[in-house]
């Protein structure tokens, strides 16, 4: 407990506080995240999102080191629990930032697909006539 209190003695927050300011950061962090991405506005540099919630998991641990109220190791636990979500999340999210293979306005490329009735049918044989191409994403 020696080494934890000259820890805490550093440190210029009370661990009461910084177990709610933990939390504080890591539902701000979360909010403005999932407004960026509700308006479609994701940054391509992410460092900002990554630094508050590592500062977010660092102050909870901070507050599990210090004798701080339960309610503050509780802030501090859900700040910590929402910092490894995050980073797991992004973790598991690699996407290919290649980019697409066909853009608005090319040509489309050839395929072969069933009909409703099972039949295949590949796209060239359908140019010089007008036909409908609908894509369904599956729900399963």
């Amino acid at each position: 407990m020696v080494g934890d209190q000259i820890l805490c003695d550093y440190i210029p927050m009370s661990p009461t506080f910084a177990g709610f300011f933990a939390f504080f950061v890591a539902v701000a962090a979360f909010v403005v995240w999932f407004r960026k991405v509700k308006q479609v506005n994701i940054p391509a540099n992410r460092i900002v999102f990554h630094s508050l919630m590592a500062i977010a998991m660092a102050v909870g641990i901070y507050t599990w080191v210090g004798e701080a109220h339960w309610a503050a190791n509780t802030a501090a636990t859900l700040a910590i629990i929402a910092g490894c979500l995050w980073f797991i999340l992004w973790a598991q999210s690699s996407q290919s930032s290649a980019p697409p293979v066909v853009t608005v306005g090319a040509e489309i490329l050839n395929f072969s697909a069933a009909d409703e009735n099972g039949n295949t049918v590949d796209l060239s044989s359908m140019h010089g006539n007008p036909f409908l191409l609908k894509f369904f994403r599956g729900h399963w």
